[in-house]
């Protein structure tokens, strides 16, 4: 039985201004987008930690995940490295840059997907431990701001409300079944995820 075989209740699919106010602070403008490389962790990931927050960090991953299967977005591998380190591997993103130098952009429905498979990981830990660690999230409520940039609507609240439509489509037993095997494997590919 793959992970996607659990419907959710609620099916929701990824601009304008988007500052560092409204990241809370957390992201900084680089050429008229928000530069979001300074957060999240380093593919070596040495940082010591303790083996719940460990837990915590793998079923963030897992969220990312269900939440792309679920949508029928495109990602190549989940994977749990050493200590902090842990990602979902997309591939080439709509803000990938065109020989121009602006992003590729995309539809409304494309760039909202993408925007929940962004608030899949802090809403799994919602989902899993009633609250997430926005520290752990900043990478990805800083590419979430990115792409409220590029859509045609302006929400104030835009992360919480896709936090609450991530957390929708993701229940414990699918994400706490995906974790354990990505303990178990370190790293799964999309083919796999799905099966």
């Amino acid at each position: 039985e793959g992970f996607a075989d659990a419907e959710p209740a609620h099916r929701h699919a990824d601009g304008g201004g988007a500052d560092s106010q409204s990241l809370g602070g957390r992201g900084r403008r680089m050429g008229g987008w928000i530069d979001c490389r300074r957060h999240g962790s380093s593919k070596m990931g040495l940082d010591q930690v303790t083996s719940d927050e460990a837990w915590k960090i793998t079923c963030h991953e897992a969220g990312h995940a269900i939440v792309a299967v679920r949508l029928n977005h495109p990602f190549i591998y989940v994977e749990r490295g050493e200590g902090t380190y842990g990602q979902v591997e997309v591939g080439v993103t709509p803000l990938e840059p065109r020989p121009d130098g602006r992003p590729r952009g995309g539809t409304q429905d494309e760039l909202s997907r993408w925007q929940l498979f962004y608030a899949g990981g802090a809403a799994a830990e919602l989902v899993l431990f009633s609250g997430y660690r926005e520290y752990a999230s900043a990478r990805d409520l800083c590419l979430h701001a990115k792409y409220e940039e590029l859509r045609n609507i302006n929400r104030r609240d835009a992360w919480d409300q896709d936090l609450q439509s991530a957390k929708s489509l993701l229940d414990r037993e699918s994400v706490e079944k995906l974790a354990n095997e990505i303990d178990r494997r370190k790293k799964m590919t999309d083919e796999q995820v799905y099966a």
